[in-house]
C-alpha cells in the first residue's frame, strides 16, 4: 500500500500557531503566579490553592508543549527559544528529546522510558488511588528529573553543556522574579510543588488512558470529543495520541486531518509492529478513566 501524502500545511507554515499557544500559556500562567503570590500574602488560602493547581495545570499544559517541541522546534532560533521557555522552565534539558524519541522507536518494550507507567495497569480502585498518591507525593517526579538529568537514563542521553548551564540559571531567573514578586518562598510553593505532585498526576492519568489497558495490553489510542473537554489532559494535539504515533512529525495542529478511516490502515501497521492494538475512544481521557473506574474492583482478588 503506497504511503499516503500528508494533506495539509507544512510545519513551517504551522510554526505560527504553536508559538502563539505557547505565549498564551505563559501569560495566563504570569497571572496565575501573581493571583497565588498575593492570595497568600492576604491569607486568602481557598484562593491560593485554587491559583496552586490552576498553576500545575498550565505547567501540564507547557510540558505538553515541550512535548511539540521535541518533535518540531529541533534547529535554530526555535530550538533555543524552547530550551528556555519549555525544556529548562520544567527542570529538563533538551537531552529529553532523545529520551522521548525512544517512547516511540521501542513502545511497548522495556526500552521505551514510559513503559512501566502502562504496562501493569492498576488492579483494583485501592491500587490505582494509591499510585495516584504516589505522584502526588511528589516522589516521582523527582525520581525522573533525577534519572534523567543524572541517572543512567541520563548516562545515555546525556545533556550538552550549555543545557547544563542553562537549566539551572533558568530555575534561579525563576527564583529571582518570585523573591521580586513577594517571596522567594513562593518559588517553592507555586513553582516547584505544583510542578513535582500536580503535573505528575495529570502526566500519570494522561498516559494510562493513552496507552494502558485492563484487558487486551498497551494500546495506540485517540479520543473524539469537543476540544475544551480534550485539552484538559490532550493539550497540543494528544487527542490524537495514536495519529501522532503513526505520523511523529506532523505538528498537532495538523493531526486532526489525519483521523479519516482511509489513514486507519498506517496506524494499525505501526501497533501491529509493536505489539499493541489501536484504540479510538468515543469521548475524551476522562469517560475512558470513568469507564476503567467503574469496572475495577475495590480490592485485588488475593
Amino acid at each position: 500500500m503506497a504511503a499516503l501524502a500528508p494533506p495539509s500545511a507544512s510545519p513551517r507554515r504551522t510554526a505560527w500557531i504553536f508559538w502563539l499557544s505557547v505565549a498564551g500559556v505563559y501569560a495566563v500562567l504570569i497571572a496565575s503566579v501573581a493571583l497565588a503570590t498575593q492570595a497568600r500574602v492576604a491569607g486568602a488560602w481557598a484562593l491560593a490553592g485554587v491559583a496552586f493547581l490552576v498553576i500545575g495545570w498550565l505547567q501540564y499544559v507547557l510540558i505538553q508543549a515541550m512535548h511539540e517541541a521535541c518533535h518540531q522546534a529541533r534547529s535554530g532560533v526555535a530550538n533555543s527559544v524552547s530550551a528556555l521557555l519549555l525544556f529548562h522552565a520544567i527542570g529538563l534539558t533538551r537531552a529529553y528529546r532523545r529520551i522521548h524519541f525512544d517512547h516511540h522507536g521501542f513502545f511497548n518494550s522495556e526500552q521505551d522510558p514510559d513503559y512501566p507507567a502502562y504496562v501493569r495497569f492498576p488492579r483494583s480502585r485501592v491500587e490505582l488511588l494509591a499510585t495516584l498518591a504516589g505522584h502526588a507525593s511528589g516522589w516521582a517526579a523527582l525520581r525522573q528529573l533525577f534519572e534523567q538529568n543524572v541517572g543512567a537514563t541520563g548516562g545515555r542521553h546525556p545533556s550538552a553543556a550549555v543545557d547544563r548551564i542553562g537549566m539551572p540559571l533558568t530555575q534561579l531567573a525563576i527564583l529571582a522574579a518570585f523573591a521580586l514578586l513577594a517571596s522567594p518562598l513562593d518559588y517553592l510553593f507555586f513553582w516547584l510543588l505544583p510542578l513535582v505532585t500536580v503535573t505528575k498526576v495529570l502526566g500519570y492519568l494522561r498516559i494510562l488512558a493513552e496507552h494502558g489497558d485492563p484487558e487486551r495490553g498497551p494500546a495506540v489510542r485517540s479520543f473524539r470529543c469537543p476540544a475544551a473537554v480534550g485539552v484538559i489532559l490532550g493539550p497540543y494535539g494528544f487527542t490524537s495520541h495514536a495519529e501522532h504515533h503513526a505520523w511523529a512529525n506532523v505538528p498537532f495542529s495538523d493531526l486532526s486531518h489525519y483521523a479519516g478511516e482511509d489513514r486507519r490502515a498506517a496506524i494499525e501497521s505501526y501497533a501491529e509492529k509493536h505489539a499493541s492494538h489501536v484504540d479510538i475512544v468515543d469521548g475524551s481521557h476522562f469517560r475512558l478513566l470513568a469507564e476503567w473506574w467503574r469496572r475495577l474492583p475495590n480490592r485485588a482478588a488475593a
